[in-house]
């Protein structure tokens, strides 16, 4: 009677969870339940006893299939979980019982042809059961595999599910625990050795299913528990999961035939592509997969219409293909050293990679957005690989030559037609971006995803084009590719997509081929008649804008060339007189173009520097998108003779700037409010940067700054801490003064430089105590300090300011010296030990003067946790330790260090260190720790303070709560320090026979970091010491 209890139980609360409209309280009441019955073996056996029973089971019932399906799969997952938890505790006879129950639980799953998910799961609880049983068996591994797979196999076949079995059994027997390497490989060879049996079983249950999806019977195989839909999707996960052990390309023929399956395309796609997608496949198997997926795909093309599923069987096939061409396609092209291949070997490698060139020539061309993509990645793969053998001569003789060149002329005509939109609004929605002028297809942009998958393919194709050129190598070739595309074309649209490609082109011609190689292996009288239609079309005043833009970008590709002397009449004049004019109708890319023709040549530029200057008189307010041109024009008039010149001609630039910037200080003057976008304040900043990048003069920069001080100074102050203005402020103090011309930077300066010098520093150290502590004004000062003259009163005198108010100002932001605060305010602590280290090289005098002030601060960088500002602070302390290791500066040395004021610095930094060695510093920054410690014990052993070096670490770990430091780790690091000491010391040198190398004792700091880590035992750091 209680076990009739504890059976309806569970029962009614299996229903209540298969019930969607059952009360909220119902569910977790029945859940609850369910879950005690997981922690009670007898109910939990009695349910599956119950299941097992078709008498017993039938005086409950009749249950619905979902119910039943539900009863069965709950059952099997929590006895599956108690076999793997408490079998040991099980007798012999309990064993054999479980696996009893659980045969009996999968025949009765199949027999009542429950859900997959169901029957799945009574299948890996029999099997957990039949091989626990085995392992208890002191028999070897493949004894112990081969009982496994008899029993559990054979249960498989009965019931008619072995494609689903042979899975699990794979599953199950990867994951056995092994001990060595030898059971391993016992491991693999057995599964090998079954690997053609699962293979040919199971493709002979694939292809039996295929037939009767094809038959006339409805209703399919009713002698199955499960239909063939999952039948078939159980082979081919087997077939997948199998392919390991197998022979490379055997399931791929009898996959092929499934392929067609709309429900099973993907995965389908997926295990061919897992079984042939991978290297060392033979070539008669990648033929025959290809060629297979070529008929396949020419049986949908001839559908009169396309739907969803044809469009994913191009994709799935396309990306096969892909998979495919990234693994194999080395091994196909590629020269082999093995005579022995035959030549039917060769022969089939040929046609493999012709099969290949069809099926990316047919993604192209099949209108699938998705299939198209793929097409492209595997067509820049294919170009990629045969572009590296080519550069090592390793074609394979084999390969057709001409038949590939052809399969590259046919890509890159169908890259034209991929490229070519389908109406103008597409370019213009594209183009908007790049334009000044705001237009109304940025809603069709925004939403319109045929726009979205057009720029996509054209991203892609534009990289594609670029692999593909390398792979042919002949710039020359290339253009007559595409001769018929310019030629005779009387599309806009067309034309546009012909130098978009001719763009990507070049570009990867350029990038490929040495300046001075360029003109000599392009062939300029072939390509003059192209130069001459795009200048003609830029002259046009009937050519769309959108075809402009593309042909500007086309000539930024071909700067170099356009330079060349052939082409100065015929094509670089003509097109500098109509380039000022297009700065203002077309600004981005015109603008580019400018750039790229300044930096090749500006010379080449002076004659129409006069045209351009007038064009730039009356910029807009798009400050941004003129940046390019006022850098191209500033490196023009750098060039020019005069300086006078110069000087006018920059403020003629600059003028729009300075306009703007006087008006917004003027308005500033009288409402103390500022109303200007700050986006458009950063672009005026940028662009005045620019051009003092640009011009590369520091006097005529500097005379052109003192005009507008007053009012940068003031933006400054205004704009301490602003993330964006803040930084482009200080560019223009910065990169007014300085100069790429002379890496010494004291040759960058004269002598009249300094005081303008001089004055930037005071105004930046001003900015920065206004601020709450932006970084940017202390990386300005760290640029302009080498440029003073250390030997000068005015420059020590100006440093000492920036010291004071840079140290009062961290004093400020710093609210206490701790760990939280270092990483609160990190960027700033590491500003200033580089901007302490750098004063130490100039001013170590002035620096050390005001030590006291600022030690604590710099103290603070052993705490930062990004890897970049710890090495500053690492760098900046080991300047200091070699400064005051060197005789000549012992005298810069406060006091002796024995008073209890110089002994709590040591502890201090000993401190900081120990922090950054117990807390697991970067393994990047080893070597400047190194740096570090070696310099402290140069110094030790100079000043002699080897007697008190072990209380200063016994000090500093025991007020370092942080860190990570052991007893072992405190005694080796103290016994290698002092043994480093003593390698500094030439009178105990002399004395001891052994001396600890600098190499051992970088292991040595390695190691002890490697423990701070967690990665190796501190006992074994010990071990360098014992004896």
């Amino acid at each position: 009677m209680e076990q009739e209890q504890v059976l309806d139980n569970i029962l009614k609360a299996l229903f209540i969870l298969c019930q969607p409209t059952a009360a909220p309280t119902d569910y977790r009441e029945a859940d609850e339940f369910l879950r005690s019955i997981r922690q009670q073996p007898s109910h939990l056996f009695l349910f599956c006893q119950f299941l097992s029973s078709e008498t017993w089971l039938a005086s409950k019932g009749p249950f619905d299939s979902q119910l039943l399906s539900f009863m069965f799969q709950f059952a099997a997952s929590v006895l599956e979980n108690w076999i793997r938890t408490h079998y040991v505790s099980f007798d012999k006879q309990q064993r054999q019982q479980v696996i009893e129950l659980t045969k009996l639980l999968l025949k009765e799953s199949c027999r009542h042809r429950l859900t997959h998910s169901a029957i799945e799961k009574c299948c890996k609880a029999a099997s957990c059961s039949v091989l626990l049983f085995s392992l208890d068996s002191e028999a070897g591994i493949e004894d112990m595999l081969e009982y496994w797979w008899n029993t559990f196999v054979e249960l498989g076949k009965q019931q008619q599910i072995a494609p689903l079995l042979y899975y699990i059994f794979l599953e199950e027997a990867e994951s056995i625990p092994s001990y060595g390497s030898g059971e391993d490989a016992e491991r693999r060879a057995w599964l090998k050795s079954k690997a053609s049996k699962v293979n040919s079983e199971v493709s002979s249950e694939l292809f039996r299913a295929s037939l009767e999806d094809n038959s006339d019977s409805i209703g399919g195989n009713f002698s199955t528990p499960m239909s063939n839909s999952l039948l078939k999707k159980d082979c081919i996960q087997c077939l997948k999961r199998w392919n390991i052990y197998g022979t490379r390309g055997s399931a791929a023929d009898i996959l092929c035939n499934v392929f067609e399956d709309p429900d099973l395309v993907y995965e389908v796609a997926e295990a061919i592509a897992d079984d042939v997608g991978r290297g060392d496949t033979p070539a008669s198997c990648i033929l025959q997969t290809c060629s297979s997926l070529l008929s396949v795909l020419k049986r949908t093309c001839r559908k009169q219409h396309r739907n969803a599923e044809n469009e994913a069987m191009t994709h799935a096939a396309l990306e096969v293909t892909v998979s495919i061409v990234e693994s194999n396609i080395d091994s196909l092209l590629k020269q082999q050293d093995n005579l022995q291949l035959s030549e039917s070997g060769n022969t089939d490698r040929a046609a493999a990679i012709l099969e290949l060139c069809d099926l990316l020539l047919f993604g192209l061309q099949s209108g699938v957005h998705s299939a198209k993509m793929a097409s492209l990645e595997g067509i820049l793969h294919f170009a990629s690989s045969f572009h590296h053998l080519q550069l090592h001569s390793q074609i394979g003789s084999h390969c057709n030559l001409s038949q590939l060149y052809t399969f590259f002329q046919d890509c890159f005509c169908d890259f034209i037609y991929l490229c070519t939109a389908s109406e103008e609004s597409y370019l213009i929605a594209l183009n908007d971006a790049s334009s000044s002028k705001s237009t109304s297809t940025n809603a069709e942009w925004n939403s319109s995803s045929s726009i979205e998958e057009f720029q996509q393919v054209r991203e892609a194709t534009f990289e594609a084009t670029k692999e593909l050129v390398k792979a042919v190598g002949d710039m020359n070739r290339v253009v007559h590719f595409l001769d018929d595309y310019w030629t005779n074309c009387h599309s806009y649209l067309r034309l546009e997509s012909s130098f978009f490609i001719l763009t990507a082109a070049f570009l990867a011609y350029s990038e490929n081929t040495s300046r001075e190689l360029r003109a000599t292996t392009l062939q300029i009288e072939s390509v003059t008649p192209l130069f001459q239609l795009s200048l003609q079309l830029l002259y046009d005043q009937n050519s769309p804008m959108y075809l402009k833009s593309s042909i500007l970008r086309f000539f930024t590709a071909i700067s170099d060339i356009l330079l060349h002397d052939a082409l100065d009449q015929t094509l670089f004049q003509p097109m500098m007189n109509i380039l000022p004019s297009y700065l203002k109708a077309i600004p981005r890319e015109a603008s580019i173009l400018l750039r790229s023709l300044s930096y090749s040549s500006p010379r080449r530029l002076l004659p129409f520097a006069e045209s351009l200057l007038q064009a730039m008189a009356l910029i807009p307010s798009q400050f941004l998108i003129y940046k390019d041109a006022i850098e191209a024009l500033a490196r023009i008039i750098a060039v020019m003779d005069h300086e006078e010149e110069r000087y006018r001609c920059v403020r003629v630039v600059l003028q729009p700037c300075l306009t703007f910037l006087e008006n917004t200080m003027q308005s500033f003057y009288s409402s103390s409010s500022f109303s200007e976008d700050p986006k458009t304040v950063v672009d005026v900043l940028g662009m005045m940067s620019a051009v003092f990048r640009g011009l590369d003069e520091p006097c005529i920069s500097c005379r052109i700054l003192c005009e507008r001080l007053e009012e940068l100074a003031l933006l400054g102050h205004h704009f301490a801490s602003h993330e964006w203005i803040a930084p482009e402020i200080c560019k223009v103090f910065v990169r007014s003064v300085e100069s790429s011309k002379d890496s010494d930077p004291q040759k960058i300066t004269t002598t009249s430089h300094i005081p303008i010098v001089i004055q930037i520093l005071n105004i930046l150290q001003s900015i920065f105590s206004k601020s709450d502590g932006e970084t940017c004004w202390i990386r300005g000062c760290i640029q302009l300090i080498p440029l003073l003259d250390p030997k000068s009163s005015e420059s020590q005198q100006c440093v000492l300011q920036v010291l004071s108010g840079v140290g009062s100002t961290c004093h400020r932001c710093i609210s206490e010296y701790s760990i939280s605060s270092a990483c609160e305010r990190q960027d700033l602590i590491a500003e200033f030990c580089r901007l302490s280290e750098l004063l130490v090289l100039y001013y170590p005098t002035m620096f050390f003067s005001w030590s006291e002030q600022i030690f604590p601060i710099l103290l603070l960088g052993f705490y930062l946790s990004d890897a970049n500002n710890c090495m500053a602070c690492l760098r900046f302390w080991t300047r200091v330790l070699e400064y005051w290791s060197q005789p000549e500066n012992q005298i810069v040395l406060p006091q002796p260090l024995l008073d209890e004021r110089q002994s709590n610095f040591v502890v201090l930094l000993l401190q900081g260190m120990i922090y950054a060695i117990g807390g697991g510093i970067s393994s990047r920054l080893i070597r400047h720790l190194c740096n570090l410690l070696s310099s402290f014990c140069q110094w030790i052993a100079l000043f002699h303070f080897q007697s008190s070096l072990p209380r200063w670490i016994q000090q500093a770990v025991e007020s370092n709560q942080a860190a990570k430091f052991t007893v072992e780790m405190r005694k080796a690091f103290e016994s290698m320090l002092l043994e480093y000491v003593r390698f500094y010391s030439p009178e105990t040198a002399a004395a001891t026979t052994t001396t600890i190398s600098k190499a051992t004792f970088r292991c040595f700091v390695s190691d002890i970091c490697r423990v701070g880590r967690g990665e190796m035992m501190d006992d074994i750091l010990y071990a360098y010491f014992r004896s």
